[in-house]
């Protein structure tokens, strides 16, 4: 059994990652294109917009998702009203976002809210049919149906981007093309789950949702809180900075976002059933976890230090010369977004265990602690609120280890560190020679390329020299998997 479950997961791990890949490769060239045809105004309103859909999005899924992971045999009567009272609350969001876009619009002073608004909430409208049997295709680890979906949408995404933004739709090519990519999601969801599967039916008892919603609704608080922690920057940046810089920040966040996702959106659709079928030994709880906080470091850290080392060369070329000026915004997000990807198996360990109470508490404290640094950040010029997002990153790392994993599986912040340090370390000091060296030496196109390369082979040659037994063992877990 244990092997089966263990193959089921190297193999959702394998479809999982090429979805993720294709996807995030094809959403970066959208906004690659996108910036030859928009300006930076632009970008920062539909940030300003997503903001909103993103908060609405929280209270549609009702933290159920994870109560559906956690929970074994539902049965159909269940997942009917589930499904049911997931579209209810699509359609009473969609409304209410619809009454409140004139405030919002008057609140912001910007008038075009009024239609890019309305025509993003009708996301919340297909998510609603989609959310739920995504989320059952994942327990049930069937893994490559819901990449081949993902990929399908983002390359239509891609196309109809390019189509529009050529027929001269200017901010509304990013707005349809985005709709364009959720609608088919969820025509694909709803043939599947009516005409296929057939496991919805006309049925909705509010008792059969009350289990869910007692696990989901400590999930759902987390959210919220989680929402505003994540999401302070451009809440900040919208009300006290100018809309162009925060077009500017949104674009170098998305591009930092693009490696962050390819990492936090593999790990826990795989990590979290495997986690789930060991939860009742803690020891190998935590034997796990920190293996694969070793393994996410050593791949990690010198994925995001690359984009800050060669931060001014990247912003050249991917959004154009009129952005390279703010390298350093995309050089301290990288850090960031690298310490913040460590912690992804964090989320996934109070799922496992059904802690999502342990997940409300610690993001109450970060999103008061994220206030607080942001909130004095946010009193100075632009980059010295860029260096208070680090700093409190850096401030929460501690206290993440003593609210989250101490208590779950006994681990203390030597334990943590130890883990990453030498990845950590390493990338650091790379990153530094290379930021000096592009001071006195212009970069082309080929020598980036030629950079890059010779930082991973430096990178790689000192891992195989000081942590050589980590270094084969995961050649050989690759291998392995392969075969």
């Amino acid at each position: 059994m244990a092997k089966t479950i263990l193959e089921k997961t190297i193999t959702g791990f394998k479809w999982t990652s090429t979805s993720t890949v294709i996807s995030s490769i094809a959403k970066f060239l959208q906004i690659v294109i996108l910036t030859r045809y928009l300006d930076k105004n632009d970008f920062g309103l539909v940030a300003i917009a997503l903001l909103i859909i993103s908060f609405t999005d929280i209270f549609l899924d009702m933290g159920i998702s994870s109560a559906v992971m956690y929970r074994k045999n539902i049965t159909k009567n269940e997942y009917s009203s589930l499904f049911w009272l997931n579209i209810v609350m699509g359609i009473i969001l969609f409304f209410l976002l619809l009454i409140s876009t004139p405030f919002i619009a008057e609140y912001y002073k910007l008038s075009e809210l009024k239609y890019i608004l309305p025509l993003l909430s009708l996301n919340l409208l297909f998510l609603s049919t989609s959310r739920l049997q995504r989320t059952i295709q994942q327990k049930e680890f069937r893994f490559k149906f819901v990449a081949l979906i993902d990929i399908f949408s983002s390359c239509l995404m891609l196309l109809s981007a390019m189509i529009l933004a050529v027929m001269d739709f200017g901010i509304y090519s990013l707005v349809f093309s985005t709709l364009i990519g959720t609608f088919f999601i969820s025509i694909v969801y709803l043939i599947l789950c009516f005409h296929i599967e057939k496991n919805v039916k006309l049925h909705f008892a509010f008792n059969d949702t009350k289990p869910f919603l007692s696990i989901g609704c400590y999930q759902i608080g987390s959210a919220v809180f989680d929402f505003f922690s994540r999401e302070l920057d451009i809440i900040l940046i919208s009300n006290v900075y100018s809309l162009e810089m925060l077009g500017v920040y949104s674009l170098c966040k998305q591009l930092v976002l693009k490696i962050y996702y390819l990492i936090n959106s593999i790990l826990p659709k795989v990590v979290t059933p495997f986690l789930a079928t060991i939860q009742s030994d803690v020891l190998l709880l935590k034997k796990t976890f920190l293996k694969l906080v070793q393994i996410i470091s050593i791949i990690n850290y010198p994925l995001f230090f690359i984009i800050a080392a060669f931060s001014p060369l990247i912003l050249l070329i991917v959004y154009g010369r009129s952005y390279q000026e703010y390298w350093i915004i995309l050089t301290i997000l990288s850090v960031v977004y690298g310490i913040n990807c460590t912690s992804t198996p964090v989320s996934s360990l109070q799922i496992a265990l059904g802690r999502t109470d342990i997940g409300l508490k610690w993001t109450i404290c970060r999103i008061i602690l994220s206030c607080l640094l942001l909130g004095i950040g946010s009193c100075f010029n632009f980059n010295i609120f860029i260096t208070f997002i680090l700093f409190c990153t850096l401030v929460s790392v501690p206290l993440m280890v003593r609210m989250n994993l101490h208590k779950m599986i006994s681990v203390n912040l030597v334990e943590y560190l130890t883990k990453q340090l030498f990845p950590l370390k390493v990338s650091f000091i790379l990153t530094i020679i290379a930021l000096l060296f592009q001071k006195i030496y212009t970069f082309s196109l080929f020598e980036l390329f030629l950079g890059i390369i010779l930082y991973i082979a430096i990178y790689l040659t000192i891992c195989y020299i000081f942590r050589k037994k980590l270094f084969i063992s995961l050649l050989r877990t690759i291998k392995n998997r392969k075969e």
